[in-house]
């Protein structure tokens, strides 16, 4: 927390609290307990405001059977997970926990950051190449050096949120790479 509030620039990097300081907390109720300790912990004011609901989508039975036949084949070169609940709603899709973790085991993921990677492990993920810079910009770059000379020919499995950034997706694509995108 305190890494972010520095970046945001409402923590300077000397600064160990949040004395005076109100937060906004806008994740979903059930996300929003530990961040809201934390920002106590440091002395700031937690309001609670969740402007987020996760749901489970349906997904296209044509394009879930694809992906779920190319993960059962070892087909995929690497799984890219935007957020925690984007490993969550995965996990939940194919079928996979930490105790049948099966499949992934020997599948590299590419999280956003380090919450995403822990929820990852959290499901029996063994190889985590977690980006430098924790957005997409950096799972991008991870991709880049993990696979070179280029994507090309690679193939990856991207859960996602319906809303959100492309850039990895078009990125990978303008690469060569083939991601499958399942909302």
């Amino acid at each position: 927390l305190q890494i972010v509030l520095q970046k945001l620039g409402i923590m300077s990097s000397e600064s160990t609290t949040l004395k005076g300081e109100v937060v906004l907390v806008t994740r979903p109720v059930h996300q929003a307990e530990a961040l809201s300790v934390r920002i106590t912990e440091l002395g700031g004011t937690a309001v609670l405001y969740p402007t987020v609901e996760i749901v489970p989508l349906s997904v296209e039975p044509e394009l879930l059977t694809a992906c779920q036949q190319k993960l059962e084949a070892g087909k995929y070169n690497g799984i890219i997970v935007s957020s925690a609940n984007a490993v969550t709603q995965f996990a939940r899709v194919f079928e996979i926990d930490a105790q049948r973790p099966g499949l992934i085991t020997d599948i590299p993921f590419f999280p956003v950051g380090p919450a995403t990677a822990e929820a990852a492990r959290n499901i029996g993920a063994h190889e985590i190449r977690l980006p430098k810079q924790w957005r997409a910009e950096g799972v991008l770059e991870e991709l880049l050096k993990a696979t070179p000379p280029a994507l090309r020919g690679q193939q990856f499995l991207y859960p996602h949120a319906l809303r959100g950034r492309r850039l990895v997706i078009d990125g990978a694509r303008e690469t060569g790479a083939i991601v499958d995108a399942v909302p």
